[in-house]
């Protein structure tokens, strides 16, 4: 398998990504029998980030099964609940996120995120075919079972035969340290049993992993077909062991169910720890604008236009953790400038405008906080139409008074889009729902402002840390 350097972006996408996924799964591994509104916009605002970040880190492979997934949760969302049924759209849910971390996964270790999402990504479209009505579904018990992504050395046919245990170890104190006896019962229960376990949690991160082992015990998941008392005998070790709890798990979906759940916790609690350690940590924001001017020139090539990025600022240095958010911001917000604001280039001549249109970001330090002003010279938000699109989807009434502060306050709400036709840059109605958001997280301030025919400009102020 070949390995990638771990370039700066990439850890910040790393990251940002792993931060989105435990939210992703907050909302998905819950005891809730059906999702709100409020859940599936939760997650259309996850999906549509990771598809925009790994898109621009060109991690195809991601952005394209999130692309594939926002269609769902964009008819979910606006279309028709009516055949929603809650299994199996958190089938198709659970078995994304399962793909993606995979990947990330493997990102993070240095190798090429290199998953075939061939598969899944014809059962999502399938499954957004069925609830357009355009085909039906086998029955639930053929089409729910889910493939998830994780590690096995052994056939899925002779996966299912075995039976499933979950130990809780707890381990004698002496002068050798917790992490490498944990690292020492998982290579015997893996010799022993010819397994491939999961274990939780992960021992690389030592002083996380030694805390929770002692509040916890050290949690393995394996397969075995030797009962109970059998592996006690062979595993139970005096000299390493103080206790070893062996609870038989029901089914090989349980068995998965329970490693998504001790990863979600242990990914939770890594990032309250890199929350901390982050905060010392500051990038300039030229970073960003290197990242930001790719986007424009791929866009160019793909929307027929011709726009160029001045920009200026570029030394001021944000905390890492303020910058993961603004950056996922102005990434929305550059999308939408490109798709929605500025002209192609027959449109531009026959406004008599320059054929080169331009995108500025302009950012200046006010004391300990930091204004991004990011404007373009494009065709400018059209009152009148976003009140009709707002009055169309029950956002106001018909006869509303509105100040153009209260009219471009609408863009920035979940589910609101200008676009007649969604592309795979904007039209779903998240991108600047996630803008709002992030900013919001950060303790930040969005201000719009718009000339017809003009352009539109987009004040943003953040604390340089938090």
């Amino acid at each position: 398998m070949s390995t990638v350097k771990m370039e700066p972006m990439i850890e910040i996408f790393l990251e940002e990504t792993a931060s989105l996924m435990v939210e992703f799964e907050e909302v998905v591994f819950t005891d809730k029998e059906e999702f709100e509104s409020s859940d599936v916009n939760q997650i259309f605002r996850v999906v549509h980030t990771i598809k925009a970040d790994a898109a621009m880190m060109m991690i195809e492979n991601i952005s394209d099964l999130a692309r594939t997934l926002e269609r769902v949760l964009y008819f979910v969302r606006d279309e028709n609940k009516t055949k929603l049924n809650n299994e199996r759209f958190r089938g198709i849910l659970e078995e994304c996120i399962d793909f993606i971390k995979c990947e990330l996964d493997k990102i993070g270790s240095g190798y090429i995120p290199n998953g075939d999402n061939t598969v899944l990504i014809e059962k999502v479209t399938k499954y957004l075919d069925f609830l357009s009505n355009k085909q039906d579904l086998e029955p639930i018990e053929e089409i729910v079972e889910p493939i998830y992504y994780i590690s096995s050395t052994e056939p899925v046919e002779q996966v299912q035969e075995k039976k499933y245990y979950c130990a809780t170890a707890r381990f004698v104190e002496d002068n050798i340290e917790i992490c490498e006896k944990a690292n020492q019962l998982v290579n015997i229960i893996n010799l022993v049993y010819d397994s491939n376990c999961s274990y939780f949690p992960n021992t690389k991160e030592k002083e996380l992993a030694s805390d929770i082992i002692e509040k916890e015990g050290f949690k393995i998941i394996f397969g075995a077909e030797s009962s109970i008392q059998d592996i006690e005998d062979i595993i139970m070790d005096p000299e390493l062991l103080v206790l070893l709890e062996l609870e038989l798990i029901e089914s090989y979906e349980e068995m998965s169910r329970l490693v998504r759940h001790y990863k979600m916790r242990f990914d939770f609690e890594q990032q309250k720890i890199n929350r901390d350690k982050n905060s010392s940590i500051f990038i300039e924001l030229n970073q960003l604008y290197t990242q930001v001017s790719m986007i424009i020139d791929d866009m160019n090539k793909n929307l027929d236009r011709s726009v160029v990025l001045v920009s200026s600022g570029g030394d001021i240095q944000l905390e890492k953790l303020v910058f993961e958010k603004l950056s996922s911001s102005i990434v929305h917000i550059i999308r939408n400038a490109m798709d929605h604001g500025i002209e192609n280039r027959e449109e531009r001549i026959r406004a008599n405008k320059d054929i080169n249109g331009t995108i500025s970001i302009e950012s200046e330090e006010i004391d300990e906080a930091v204004r991004i002003t990011i404007s373009d010279d494009g065709a400018g938000l059209n009152k009148e139409y976003i009140q009709k699109k707002a009055i169309e989807k029950n956002m106001i009434s018909e006869n509303a008074v509105l100040s153009d502060k209260e009219i471009y306050s609408l863009i920035i709400q979940p589910g609101f889009t200008t676009k007649e036709t969604a592309t795979d840059y904007s039209g779903r109605g998240v991108g600047l729902d996630v803008v709002n958001v992030n900013i919001q997280k950060i303790g930040g301030l969005l201000e719009i402002r718009s000339k017809s025919g003009l352009g539109t400009t987009f004040n943003i102020i953040v604390p340089k840390k938090l």
